[in-house]
């Protein structure tokens, strides 16, 4: 990857087709999960390439690659969010129920609950959710994670415990978990 990189950055067109190959699906899937709008990440997604693209010279050290890309991902949306003061956009209640197939009452239930877990996981840190996001929600081993957020690994399993505890607390205290049982 460190070879596309370095070619990318002397303007080789394939090299940049490639990257843009293989990682738009973890960009647009990192921004799809914080906006929950397709054509709003889809648009961040692109921006964020075109912006990488435009810095492509200031990228120094190749392997830092990916978590570049994620950090720009970051800016955008804090740009974004701070230039926007609505919340993500939620279906309505019957579109749900139309969407899953499913009893309407379980649905509009199944959408709240998924609601509250989500505004759980928004209270806590930013390394926290993006560690939460990145080994447990995409399945990244700990030595991706590591990379992807400029840590050792070492640090990403120690902010994964502490993230988890921090999680679970929230939980339990909104009353979406009973107990120790519920892990």
């Amino acid at each position: 990857m460190d070879d596309l990189v370095a070619q990318a950055r002397a303007g080789n067109v394939k090299a940049l087709e490639e990257l843009c190959l293989t990682y738009w699906k973890p960009v647009y899937m990192f921004l799809y999960y914080r906006v929950q709008n397709r054509e709003e990440a889809e648009e961040l997604t692109q921006e964020v390439f075109l912006r990488t693209l435009k810095s492509m010279g200031g990228i120094l050290n190749p392997q830092a690659f990916q978590g570049y890309l994620y950090t720009v991902a970051r800016h955008l949306l804090a740009d974004r969010w701070r230039l926007a003061t609505r919340a993500p956009q939620e279906l309505p209640e019957m579109e749900v129920a139309a969407a899953g197939g499913e009893d309407p009452e379980e649905a509009v239930m199944v959408a709240e609950r998924r609601g509250e877990i989500r505004e759980a996981l928004d209270s806590l840190l930013p390394q926290h959710q993006e560690v939460i996001r990145l080994r447990l929600m995409e399945g990244y081993s700990v030595k991706q994670t590591a990379a992807l957020m400029s840590r050792s690994e070492g640090a990403v399993r120690s902010l994964q415990y502490r993230a988890v505890s921090a999680f679970r607390e929230v939980l339990l205290a909104r009353g979406l978990l009973s107990g120790r049982g519920d892990a």
